[in-house]
């Protein structure tokens, strides 16, 4: 049950408790404590605010990552271009790059490659694609 739904659930239960209390009240021949129900209708209704969730670009949270997941794997941010959805790391002539784009289905694609001619990172795109999804909350 979603909070709004619940927040409905408890403001109906009040009003109808409230309602049943004037009634009895009235039943019994006593004055009804007006005051009291009013004071616990305005509880009721005060309680009912629900704050609507707000949404996350899901492009910013991977271009945040991809950023810092660069920086995570050693490298030296050379260039973020969020136009094009690349960041570039290098660290000498290795490069690592991350490329963050909007799929035509609406979900977010990476796509991480690194060039290491010299052979100097061994295993520089697993340490950017760890780094990424660490920084995703992924693991």
């Amino acid at each position: 049950m979603s909070l709004f739904a619940f927040s409905i659930v408890l403001l109906a239960a009040t009003a109808a408790l409230a309602f049943v209390h004037v009634l009895r009240s009235r039943a019994t021949g006593r004055s009804a404590p007006r005051r009291s129900a009013a004071i616990v209708l305005a509880f009721a209704l005060s309680g009912c605010v629900v704050y609507e969730p707000v949404p996350v670009d899901p492009m910013q949270q991977s271009w945040v990552a991809a950023m810092g997941a660069v920086q995570d794997a050693g490298l030296e941010l050379a260039s973020a271009d969020q136009a094009t959805g690349t960041v570039r790391g290098t660290r000498g002539r290795a490069e690592g790059i991350i490329t963050v784009r909007m799929r035509r289905d609406g979900r977010v694609g990476v796509e991480i490659t690194s060039r290491d001619p010299d052979g100097r990172e061994p295993g520089l795109t697993q340490r950017l694609t760890d780094a990424y999804n660490r920084r995703m909350g992924r693991y």
